[in-house]
């Protein structure tokens, strides 16, 4: 029996990114009995989590939280200081052989290039003194096909997951190689796939639609919350996104193990639910595509609005320019009539002065000509007048 403890079901653990708690809680399953079959329940275990930085959610990462009583190290390339985190190469682990338990890798294979995978393998074994948990997205069927439509949905939404570029980019793992692997090491294991990928497919679509509203956090939480609840079990099957390896360092594994392969190996039960969810996905496809090309038809049409009133500022600009030249030249045509107006009174006055002055100038020269006329006249004739007149005076 799979066990099913009620830690697993907390609000804190299952409001965590659907692929992130499907991973884990899954490894979680597989150490719960590993510890059963080694009648080691109430031993505290040493685990390693190789690439599994994430940033963590009220101080805990997602290894601790789902092995709080246990010592957990996470090891990743990331820079980063915190309790139960060291920075280091998966491909060269700072560690002696066999000081962990139980080593897991969750999603990080896929992110190795190829050259550096065996490598990879190889130190989560020599450091693994029991077992290591491998899950990643392998090259199974559909599973590129799936990634790239995804890949291609988002473009529409002019977005992109930098973690689906990389698993073009190095190229997916093949399980063929990693099995080879483990046969020349002589390893025992199981494998089953994980992650229903038809829901797979559908949730990411979901969740990268809620990444472009207001209140994500909250609403992401929610999705997660009912996804992890309800369907986690029902997603351990076939055909899966991601494969996972339970590898014995050590010996042969428990039989009690093979409960989780057959879990995965169970027929897809018909589901109308879904069945519905497989509809909805195209639908949901094409509506997100219209939805951009709405947004991108208004956003032209306001990058048009924006040209047009820029060109009526630069056209109401130049008018207003020219209306205050206008008004310039007005202004000077103004200052002219006034300062011709003022030289045509000046003008006149000029001309009254002159008038004035000429009055006088023909005054003086009469006055001139009376007096001239008298210096003209002989003394006798002046004496005789003047005689004249005063005889005309006293008779």
């Amino acid at each position: 029996m799979i066990p099913v403890l009620e830690h697993w079901n907390s609000d804190a653990l299952l409001a965590m990114p659907f692929d992130q708690y499907q991973r884990y809680r899954l490894s979680a399953e597989a150490i719960f009995l590993l510890k059963q079959a080694a009648g080691a329940h109430d031993q505290r275990w040493r685990i390693l989590d190789v690439g599994g930085f994430f940033p963590p959610r009220n101080g805990v990462m997602p290894l601790q939280a789902f092995f709080p009583d246990d010592e957990t190290l996470v090891v990743d390339t990331a820079e980063y200081v915190g309790a139960g985190y060291q920075q280091a190469d998966g491909t060269k682990l700072p560690f002696d052989d066999q000081v962990f338990d139980i080593v897991l890798s969750c999603d990080t294979l896929e992110h190795i290039p190829l050259p550096g995978r065996n490598s990879f393998l190889a130190e989560l074994r020599r450091v693994a003194s029991r077992a290591v948990f491998l899950a990643a997205p392998h090259n199974l069927t559909n599973v590129a096909t799936a990634e790239a439509m995804l890949r291609a949905y988002l473009s529409q939404l002019q977005m992109h997951n930098p973690m689906l570029d990389e698993h073009v980019e190095y190229g997916l793992p093949q399980a063929a190689l990693v099995e080879a692997w483990l046969a020349a090491e002589q390893l025992d294991y199981l494998a089953f796939e994980s992650g229903y990928l038809a829901h797979w497919q559908l949730l990411m679509v979901l969740k990268h639609l809620l990444f472009r509203q207001n209140q994500r956090d909250a609403m992401h939480a929610n999705f997660d919350a009912l996804y992890n609840q309800r369907f986690y079990t029902y997603d351990q099957r076939g055909p899966g996104y991601r494969k996972i390896y339970l590898i014995a360092t050590n010996g042969q594994l428990d039989s009690s193990l093979h409960a989780l392969v057959e879990r995965s190996l169970q027929p897809t039960p018909t589901d109308p639910a879904s069945d519905l969810l497989s509809i909805v996905l195209p639908v949901l496809t094409s509506t997100a595509y219209d939805t951009v090309l709405f947004q991108q038809a208004l956003t032209a049409q306001l990058e048009q609005f924006k040209h047009d009133q820029q060109a009526q500022s630069q056209q109401l600009a130049q008018v207003q320019q020219q209306l205050a030249l206008q008004a310039s030249s007005f202004e000077q045509i103004h200052d002219l009539e006034r300062r011709l107006l003022d030289a045509s009174v000046l003008a006149a006055q000029l001309e009254a002065e002159k008038r004035g002055v000429q009055a006088q100038l023909e005054y003086l020269h009469w006055q001139h000509s009376l007096v001239q006329q008298q210096l003209n006249r002989s003394l006798p004739q002046r004496i005789t007048d003047r005689l004249r007149q005063l005889w005309r005076k006293f008779r």
